[in-house]
């Protein structure tokens, strides 16, 4: 059980409260007295005040949580939260009962992740970091067999809902709404993966947003046979550099009922064996992290390479989740990497100049400058992860005239993910995307920004639309404008 309760911003102001749950006294008169200390400028510093084993403070309100099986009945619970001796209001925000029980004749096998914390999304964050906080909740799966079903749902205290994403998908919030209080449930079973790290990722919109609770449900049928079932995953995130020494982890796991034994993996960059190593035993159920050593000894594309199990030596369920690939960009140090998507046409001109001697292929600049360049129609058939990674580790980006796929890519992934945005050194250009066929890609523009600078922020959606069209590539019809 969890209860919420306020104290007043960041300063001291002590409050006594009493909890009984189903007639049994869970805090008798306890003295909830402290004093919270953003720490500001400081990311890895504790973003909480932990009172004691089972009271946390966040800014302004204390989480309470009590472990009630042997005292929860089967109907009729009921909890009372008395705040007294107050000197500020000591309102109540949320009291909540997370239980999981089995139904009679029920043949259903449920797993359940309960992530509970006290994560706060507020203009502190912002104020003493000039950025803007999105917070992740991971649950890490170990499923085989048929998945049926998956429920993900968000409890948090905030007066305003966040922006949420799963697994990169967008989820609708402000579903149940108290005064300082909400609930969000999601089926999630399409984007659900059995094997690997779930992602929940949360936005807060206004000043102030906390979540308490995560919560995923998955309701699936477990294999028959008496196997193991390896699988292998990995992110190999961020920005890489020739001759730099990095370290690529992956987790690894057995989802069968089987143990495994000796069970190999191998790493490779661009089809040339790096390295390999050897779990002794992958237990059912268990998960592993392992290292290795990556130094890349060229710039441009490397495709990264883990495979679990390579010579096929243990008999399992399922072969397909034994390989994980990774495009990733490496550059020379001091390098400057652009990233152009245009149409077909324009594609080719474009391409035509980063290789011509006279124009961007000129030595002093080819020296310095990596040019990635896709087509429209390149760009819709791209892996997420291989896209993703190239907007987040080019120092330039520049969207030219996006079709109406380009453009509904980009709008999903920028959505999900506008962190990688952001560029505080460099430039994120969204020139021209597909307005004429849907004016929602006005969103698009606004991710424009030079240096982190947020260029279009203030430029209303209407006169976007307007603007783009009248213009040549905008439309055909005969009041088109020149602008230059």
């Amino acid at each position: 059980m969890y209860s919420y309760t306020q104290d007043i911003c960041r300063k001291n102001r002590p409050l006594n409260v009493n909890i009984t749950y189903n007639g049994h006294l869970l805090e008798n008169s306890t003295l909830l007295s402290s004093r919270y200390v953003f720490p500001e400028g400081d990311e890895e510093a504790p973003q909480y005040l932990q009172v004691n084993d089972h009271i946390v403070r966040v800014t302004s309100d204390y989480l309470l949580w009590y472990d009630v099986t042997n005292i929860t009945k089967r109907s009729g619970n009921w909890a009372n939260v008395t705040t007294f001796n107050c000197t500020t209001d000591g309102r109540i925000k949320l009291i909540t009962l997370v239980a999981a029980y089995n139904i009679p004749g029920s043949t259903d096998t449920v797993a359940y992740w309960v992530n509970m914390g006290h994560d706060v999304d507020n203009y502190y964050y912002k104020l003493y970091t000039q950025d803007n906080y999105i917070g992740r909740t991971v649950f890490e799966s170990c499923i085989a067999g048929k998945i049926k079903e998956a429920t993900a749902t968000v409890v948090h205290a905030s007066s305003i809902d966040a922006q949420y994403t799963f697994n990169g998908k967008r989820l609708p919030g402000s579903q149940l709404k108290g005064s300082y209080t909400g609930l969000n449930r999601w089926n999630v079973t399409d984007r659900f993966n059995p094997t690997g790290e779930n992602i929940l990722t949360y936005d807060g919109v206004g000043q102030f947003y906390k979540i308490i609770l995560a919560l995923l449900e998955v309701k699936y049928e477990p294999p028959v046979t008496e196997r193991s079932d390896l699988w292998i995953q990995s992110k190999a995130e961020g920005r890489f550099y020739k001759g730099v020494n990095y370290t690529i982890s992956a987790l690894v796991g057995n989802a069968g009922k089987r143990d495994a034994e000796n069970v190999e993996v191998d790493f490779y960059d661009n089809d040339v064996k790096v390295d390999s190593r050897v779990i002794p035993v992958l237990a059912s159920g268990q998960t592993v992290t392992i290292e290795f050593d990556w130094t890349p000894k060229t710039v441009g594309t490397h495709t990264l390479r883990l495979i679990i199990d390579p010579r096929n030596k243990i008999e399992e369920i399922d072969k397909t989740n034994n390989e994980f690939d990774r495009s990733c960009i490496v550059k020379k140090s001091g390098d400057i990497l652009v990233f152009i998507i245009s149409d077909e046409g324009q594609a080719i001109v474009i391409n035509r100049a980063a290789h011509d001697t006279n124009v961007l292929g000129y030595a002093p600049i080819r020296d310095r400058v990596q040019i990635q360049i896709r087509s429209c129609r390149q760009l819709t058939k791209m892996p997420d992860d291989e896209l993703l990674n190239l907007l987040s580790s080019c120092d330039i980006f520049i969207g030219e005239y996006l079709s109406g796929p380009a453009s509904s890519r980009l709008q999903r992934l920028l959505s999900a993910h506008p962190e990688i945005t952001n560029k505080p050194s460099g430039i994120f250009l969204i020139l021209e995307p597909a307005i004429v066929y849907n004016p929602a890609y006005t969103k698009l523009m606004k991710y424009s920004n030079i240096k982190g600078k947020y260029i279009l922020s203030n430029i209303s959606d209407e006169f976007l639309i307007n603007y783009y069209q009248n213009t040549r590539k905008g439309t055909n019809f005969d009041g088109a404008k020149l602008y230059t």
